[in-house]
């Protein structure tokens, strides 16, 4: 994985002003689960980290804005990629976000190990306290999901 980012981090610094705006289009349409070159290339979960860290490289508080506003999706798949991109890109000013959107239980259309996860990578304190707390009301999660947030910290 070490070899794939530093690629994709190579390859987002040759980004030319003129190309910008595609680049982040293009990205943008991975996250919005658009068929793509890159999609065909491999599995949907791989380019979703790859456009991930390719758009935080571009510009990583556009980035972060953007992943921000997938959290509310109706799509499920946008949902989860909004998720998994405020965690991956630690962005503190996710946590209400996160935890207003948590639906627990066998209705929830959101995967609830996904926010665990994201609330760990983003590590604040505010973070922090979320997680313990929904962990601990939560028995369904205590299970299923603390062990990957502890993995993350």
């Amino acid at each position: 994985m070490a070899a794939t980012k530093e690629t994709v981090l190579q390859l987002t610094a040759l980004v030319r002003t003129e190309w910008r705006e595609p680049f982040l289009t293009a990205l943008a349409g991975i996250a919005h689960n658009h068929v793509g070159p890159l999609q065909h290339a491999k599995p949907p979960f791989v380019a979703v980290r790859n456009s991930v860290a390719a758009y935080a490289e571009v510009d990583r508080q556009r980035a972060a804005t953007f992943y921000e506003s997938l959290i509310e999706a109706k799509a499920r798949d946008q949902q989860r990629v909004g998720i998994y991109g405020v965690g991956e890109l630690r962005v503190a000013r996710a946590v209400d976000r996160l935890l207003e959107v948590l639906v627990t239980g066998e209705e929830s259309c959101f995967n609830p190990g996904g926010v665990c996860v994201a609330l760990a990578k983003i590590g604040s304190p505010a973070a922090h306290e979320a997680l313990v707390t929904l962990v601990d009301k939560e028995p369904l999660l205590r299970w299923g999901h603390c062990w990957a947030s502890v993995v993350m910290l």
